[in-house]
């Protein structure tokens, strides 16, 4: 739901939007959203992350998926050198993080939940993994 947030605030703009939904339900409402508030510049992908084709996005955003550490191989995989990945994450995200630091080197700002004290909002960037 947030990328629909993003494609109406966007919709002027030369941005795409694409949202990865493996539920197919879930893929039904965005594509229903998107006829119906007329987002052109909005795409559904049906499928699950891990099967979508390396890119170079700029953005990648992600609520409810994994935990940090799982999810940043597929976010190695789709941003560019200078790409941002923005997650939504709960309460235990200073775990999640520490876990994901045994394998993985990044770049993290934090910024405060609006809806939850302990919940946060992490921008990842340069995320590599160690060798």
């Amino acid at each position: 739901m947030p990328g629909v947030v993003v494609a109406i605030l966007a919709h002027a703009q030369p941005l795409t939007v694409t949202l990865v939904e493996s539920d197919r339900r879930k893929a039904a409402f965005l594509t229903t959203a998107r006829r119906e508030l007329d987002l052109s510049n909005l795409h559904i992908r049906c499928q699950r992350i891990e099967t979508i084709p390396d890119a170079a996005h700029d953005f990648v955003s992600a609520r409810a998926l994994a935990s940090v550490k799982n999810l940043l191989p597929n976010l190695a995989r789709q941003l560019a050198s200078q790409g941002e990945a923005w997650l939504l994450k709960g309460r235990s995200w200073r775990g999640e993080v520490e876990l994901a630091r045994q394998d993985w080197s990044f770049d993290m700002e934090v910024f405060p939940s609006a809806t939850d004290p302990e919940s946060v909002v992490l921008k990842l960037r340069n995320i590599e993994r160690h060798v």
